[in-house]
């Protein structure tokens, strides 16, 4: 059961999203917190919607979690960031509406991996691993197409980075 706001007509709140991730667990039958502990929803818009006050709330994804009969689920809000125009929400610039958009999913869903719970996991001293490099975006040419990752802090390299 997915739902979907139709364009330009929803601003749900950051609990709306967290509902949505609820569902999203039922659909897929995860509900059970052993299910849902290596389990993250992806909660993403339609254009010209407003996720909890996006644009204006100075934000460009977000992720999170929330207490559910199904145990905690880490979510992820990813707002329709293209609305924004070529060059939003990422350090690449340009005229490619989805480097912004690959951007912030990159950089949320990372950080949701190392800190499913944020407040109860991993937080390093200049953030989690995102916030530490979010100045720092690369393409990458893959197969399927090039995309845009943002930079993620190595442990084992020491300071930011976007490669393997």
């Amino acid at each position: 059961m997915v739902r979907q706001c139709q364009e330009g007509t929803g601003s749900p709140s950051a609990a709306q999203l967290a509902g949505e991730a609820v569902a999203a667990a039922k659909h897929f039958g995860n509900t059970t917190q052993a299910a849902n502990a290596n389990a993250i929803y992806v909660v993403t818009s339609a254009t010209k919607t407003h996720p909890d006050g996006f644009p204006g709330s100075g934000f460009c994804a977000w992720h999170d979690f929330t207490s559910s009969s199904f145990g905690n689920l880490a979510f992820v809000n990813q707002p329709y960031v293209p609305d924004l125009g070529a060059g939003a929400c990422t350090t690449l610039g340009g005229s490619r509406l989805l480097n912004g958009y690959e951007s912030t999913l990159t950089h949320e869903y990372a950080e949701a991996v190392t800190d499913l719970w944020p407040a109860r996991g991993w937080n390093g001293g200049n953030g989690e691993i995102g916030d530490a490099c979010q100045n720092l975006d690369r393409l990458a040419v893959l197969t399927t197409g090039t995309f845009d990752l943002q930079g993620l802090w190595s442990n084992s390299a020491n300071r930011c980075t976007t490669t393997g």
